[in-house]
This record gives C-alpha cells, structure tokens and sequence, in this order.
C-alpha cells in the first residue's frame, strides 16, 4: 500500500502546514487533508509543488508498505 508521508517529512523538517502551503501554492485546506491522509487522489502538479517547495523528491513524499 503506497501512503503520503507528508506530516512525518514536515515534522523532521520543523515546518507547518502554513508554511508549506505557502511556498508550495498549495491551499491550506490540500496540505491538511494530505496531512490527515484524507486525499483520495494527489495531482501530479500539486506532487511538483510540494517538491519545488520543500526540496525533495517525489519518493520523499511516499512510502511503501506490501
């Protein structure tokens, strides 16, 4: 099963939400429900901004578990 490791990549890094969504261009309400595990699907440009923004690689954002 892939998840979106978001909210443990913003808790080593020390950053909110706020923040992300901000440099991100993202809206707050996206970044919580990407946070939360909420997000039914992610968009391949909101993927791009995320890792514009906190400077990482898609795989940074996932993680895998059979």
């Amino acid at each position: 099963m892939v998840t979106l490791a978001l909210r443990a990549l913003l808790r080593r890094r020390h950053l909110t939400p706020y923040r992300v969504a901000r440099e991100a261009g993202v809206s707050l309400h996206t970044i919580y429900r990407l946070t939360a595990g909420r997000a039914r699907r992610i968009e391949l440009g909101t993927i791009d901004r995320l890792c514009r923004a906190l400077r990482c690689r898609p795989g940074d954002l996932f993680s895998y578990r059979p």
